[in-house]
């Protein structure tokens, strides 16, 4: 019986000695666990806060409606986010040659009571800025051009004129053309840049390289922000103001 006691005595001392350290040791742990966690939360906010400050412009402008950016857009592309469009359909090109087929072969799809409505801004044939145009699209300083460059030029004028009428007559053959859902403009100026706009919501920005085609074009996707005006807006309204100040063909 005394054996059992002492043994049970001894145990239950243990038991104690061993609940006490426990929770001293826990107790320290925590503490240190603690300190070090409020410094990361400190350091944390603070790197936070310096960043933001810091870059606060860049994620405006990450709200901005830049959808993305891509270094080149392949022609075969088109087709596919067209099928984005719900009603309304505006094209600012030169001549829209490189996607005039499929473009045709798209619209001749719909069916006969699909609303959508397109308007097309290209270069008039005998723009003054036509010349410019090429140039820029060859890689060369107007104002520099050789007798040779001169006359390549001139060639190119010549065949760019022939792709604006003959795509002119190619849209207007077309069932929306007759129907009064296709429109065609010509302006004069000089553009950097081809632009699709869908349904007065998304600008497609082609940039034109000088020295490349329109084909190798890398391409900037806006859309419209509700809330405030972005960058979006300012390509609305200047295809707007083209459209507004353009020649019916």
């Amino acid at each position: 019986m005394e054996e059992n006691s002492i043994s049970l005595k001894n145990l239950a001392e243990n038991i104690l000695f061993d609940v006490i350290v426990n929770i001293i040791v826990t107790g320290l742990v925590g503490k240190y666990i603690s300190v070090y966690l409020g410094l990361v939360v400190f350091f944390v906010y603070w790197v936070g806060v310096i960043y933001f400050r810091k870059y606060n412009r860049r994620f405006k402008l990450l709200k901005s409606g830049l959808e993305g950016y891509y270094y080149s857009f392949p022609l075969d592309e088109n087709p596919k986010i067209w099928k984005q469009v719900r009603y309304s359909f505006k094209y600012l090109g030169i001549s829209s040659d490189s996607i005039l087929e499929p473009f045709r072969a798209w619209i001749n799809s719909l069916a006969y009571n699909d609303p959508k409505d397109f308007k097309f801004l290209l270069m008039d044939p005998q723009a003054k800025a036509l010349k410019s145009q090429i140039c820029h699209e060859k890689g060369y300083d107007l104002n520099t051009l050789s007798p040779e460059q001169e006359k390549e030029i001139q060639d190119e004028i010549d065949a760019v004129q022939d792709r604006i009428n003959s795509a002119v007559k190619i849209l207007k053959n077309t069932r929306h053309y007759k129907d009064g859902h296709l429109k065609i403009k010509f302006y004069d100026e000089f553009i950097p840049w081809w632009i699709y706009i869908f349904d007065d919501e998304k600008v497609f920005l082609g940039i034109l390289k000088k020295g490349e085609r329109s084909s190798n074009a890398p391409l900037l996707i806006m859309a419209r922000n509700k809330h405030y005006t972005s960058i979006f807006d300012a390509f609305l309204n200047y295809w707007n103001s083209m459209w507004e100040n353009a020649k019916d063909v």
